[in-house]
């Protein structure tokens, strides 16, 4: 009876003073020597993965670009990619498939686009655009659905639909929301269905602020709205299959005066729009952190700051359980394994 391959070997990149450093570990075995080594990168984000593992991009430091290697090929260098404004990349991106890489630059007034997206393996630029002011709520700015059929952009009074492969010159279709502040593609759609897109549009003289998802192959109206006050900031997450998207609002104070650290809400709402509910409101505590479980449609925790956490089971059904907690501020945060 032939025996069984061991497993490949698992990869660990270390970005260190000295250069970046690959080292492979194999279980019940002790770590040796880096099995590949590169120059210095200039901060950690000068090193980001492909999902799968198959690429690697680091940033030159001595022409502010960046180099793509392939890890299945013993990190052959597969391409270069330039800086655009001559300034060094500061953040850089791999789309879900590792088709594309995402750079972006400092923003520098007369200096041209500053956000670039090329070919992953050949460094051939798709397009560039300008992005003047770098958040949590427009990064990153470009978002594909998990099997790369689209890409969505944020721009200043809507999102503009592309396909997955960013053509230059290849249709687009726009979704007009002026006012957003924030948007989230779905991974892909709940079972054959298309994907949806989640947007977030902000509080306007008086008005609440809005969520709204979409059909990405037909986004002409939306298929769910939520409506809601006190969004100065969102975080919109999908679940794994595309059919619901959680919603954490938050402000900066709270008004009631019950916490130093603002406020914040949890909202519920299905992508085909049968159902939307609030989850969790400031009364109940600071949420600290949101998740769905990876391996089921209908399941997600959320941390609070007092003594509580919060298991949404199903169609938004809170289930409570309680654990120690002391008076100082701490954060909670979710892992699953």
């Amino acid at each position: 009876m032939a025996c069984a391959a061991p497993p490949a070997a698992m990869e660990i990149v270390a970005v260190a003073k000295d250069g970046v450093h690959i080292y492979q570990y194999q279980p019940g075995d002790e770590v040796g020597p880096p099995a590949h080594s590169f120059p210095a990168v200039p901060t950690a984000e000068g090193c980001v993965w492909s999902a799968d593992g198959a690429l690697l991009a680091l940033v030159d430091p001595s022409t502010g670009g960046a180099v793509v290697y392939s890890a299945a090929e013993e990190y052959a260098e597969l391409c270069r990619v330039p800086p655009l404004t001559g300034d060094q990349i500061r953040n850089m991106y791999f789309s879900p498939a590792g088709n594309h890489l995402v750079t972006y630059e400092r923003y520098v007034k007369d200096a041209g686009n500053n956000v670039g997206v090329w070919n992953a393996r050949t460094g051939e630029s798709r397009f560039a655009f300008t992005l003047k002011q770098q958040t949590s709520m427009n990064w990153p700015p470009l978002k594909w659905t998990s099997l790369e059929t689209h890409c969505c952009r944020m721009v200043q009074d809507g999102v503009v639909i592309t396909g997955g492969g960013c053509q230059k010159g290849g249709d687009s279709s726009k979704i007009e929301a002026p006012g957003i502040m924030a948007f989230e593609v779905a991974p892909r759609g709940a079972g054959t269905g298309p994907p949806h897109i989640a947007i977030c549009i902000a509080e306007s003289k008086g008005a609440p602020a809005r969520c709204q998802i979409f059909n990405l192959e037909s986004p002409s109206r939306p298929t769910a709205v939520k409506n809601f006050f006190k969004a100065q900031t969102v975080q919109m997450l999908w679940n794994n299959t595309g059919s619901a998207l959680l919603v954490k609002s938050a402000t900066e104070v709270d008004e009631s005066g019950k916490s130093y650290y603002g406020g914040n809400h949890l909202y519920f709402l299905r992508a085909d729009g049968e159902e939307s509910s609030i989850v969790a409101n400031p009364d109940e505590g600071l949420i600290h952190d949101v998740s769905w479980s990876p391996t089921q449609a209908d399941g997600a925790p959320g941390g609070t700051s007092g003594s509580r956490g919060l298991c949404i089971v199903g169609s938004a059904t809170a289930i409570w359980a309680y654990w120690a907690g002391g008076s100082r501020r701490w954060e909670a945060s979710i892992q699953w394994v």
